[in-house]
């Protein structure tokens, strides 16, 4: 009998073979990039392009983006808590003015800018409006990574990383709103209840507030009375938080946004609670890049035609002229409001 047939072969595909493979092309990309120059994050994307369905296929049929999404989900979950935990009152008090004056000021114009393009272009007003507040988010995962790997510190990157927390704050109301009312329009084939948009706007709010102050109430009462584990209490709390948003139909990332907003602001050691998951991290961050590269589909991208370029520059347009006249009108120094679109 050949040795083959003593062992366990199944021939699929696992998660945890997928992840491995993930990982190692995100690590071997990203030290690439650096070589050349370029930030990590580009290196991982690329990767994870190379291994997909547009060049390699190494999975075949398999969607990665599928299965992976709890570990991308907790990845975003995680990073969510991070960028939140910027908006303490303490750190950013004497900033408070020009932080709101740019988030509100690009969130307003890209939200515009993207939503009124997309009307010309062919879009019906509720999907103009859908992708607007799409548009309005700034992506925390791409800009802690390269605040990290840059080890970039100083009064630009507080006010960056508080903008985002903003953006993607405002963002996800603005989402779960225009959402609402696409679906209700799609439903009622021409029609929307505000009513009923604005109260699933507030659920989404009022439940992702209550879930993430509690369970950050509750993490940060257990590691001061109990002295759990810091490391393991932080990351059952997200795990809890993101599936417990998710159960409920709130948003995760919103949910994670107030969990740490609340341990950025509490008294006590707050910072090396935050600070008790920087050892995963970094493959968190390259899990989720290069996945996202995987996930890429060039045809998508292709049948999306002229509104998809239409959306990209009026994108990229609205967040620069938007965060330079918040900047303006807030008070922002020249090099802020210069640099922060």
């Amino acid at each position: 009998m050949p040795f083959e047939a003593y062992l366990p072969v199944s021939g699929e595909t696992g998660p945890l073979l997928v992840l491995s493979v993930i990982l190692l092309a995100g690590l071997l990309g990203g030290w690439l990039a650096r070589l050349c120059r370029a930030p990590g994050v580009t290196g991982n994307i690329l990767a994870g392009v190379l291994i997909g369905p547009t060049v390699l296929n190494l999975f075949g049929d398999l969607d990665v983006a599928e299965a992976l999404r709890p570990l991308s989900t907790f990845a975003m979950g995680l990073i969510a808590v991070s960028v939140g935990s910027q908006l303490s009152y303490r750190r950013i008090h004497n900033a408070l003015r020009r932080i709101i004056g740019i988030a509100l000021g690009e969130v307003l114009v890209v939200m515009t800018l993207v939503a009124a393009i997309s009307r010309a272009i062919g879009a019906d007003w509720p999907t103009a409006l859908v992708l607007g507040s799409i548009a309005a988010a700034t992506a925390p995962a791409t800009t802690v990574a390269l605040i990290r790997e840059n080890r970039a510190k100083g009064t630009f990157v507080k006010t960056l990383l508080s903008v985002v927390a903003l953006d993607n704050l405002l963002c996800i109301i603005l989402f779960a709103f225009t959402s609402t009312i696409l679906a209700d329009f799609s439903a009622r084939e021409g029609d929307f209840s505000l009513v009923y948009a604005l109260g699933h706007t507030a659920y989404q709010f009022a439940g992702s507030l209550m879930l993430g102050v509690g369970m950050a109430a509750g993490a940060n009462l257990m590691m001061r009375r109990m002295h759990v584990h810091d490391f393991s209490l932080i990351f059952i709390a997200i795990l809890l938080c993101v599936g417990l948003s998710q159960y409920t139909g709130l948003s995760p990332l919103l949910t994670a946004l107030f969990f740490g907003v609340y341990l950025g602001n509490v008294a006590g050691e707050s910072t090396r609670e935050l600070k008790a998951l920087d050892p995963i991290e970094l493959l968190l961050l390259i899990c989720f890049f290069t996945v996202a590269g995987a996930s890429l589909h060039f045809h998508n991208v292709q049948e999306a035609g002229m509104l998809c370029v239409g959306y990209l520059i009026a994108r990229f347009s609205g967040k620069m002229l938007g965060g330079w006249l918040g900047g303006r009108l807030s008070g922002a120094s020249p090099r802020s409001r210069s640099n922060i679109g």
